[in-house]
């Protein structure tokens, strides 16, 4: 489905894309670390990010 004349996929593509250069370094250190160990010690699980 398009939106704009864009897929939806594209439009939450560019929209976290933003959202985490707008991010500070250590904001993004932090996070890179936190998903780095849920995703190590779910192994399979399902990750969900809240932003």
């Amino acid at each position: 489905t398009n939106v704009f004349g864009r897929t939806l996929n594209d439009l939450m593509a560019d929209g976290l894309s933003v959202k985490i250069n707008e991010m500070p370094d250590e904001a993004k250190t932090k996070m890179r670390r936190t998903i780095t160990k849920i995703v190590n010690e779910g192994k399979g699980g399902v990750l969900c990010i809240l932003l």
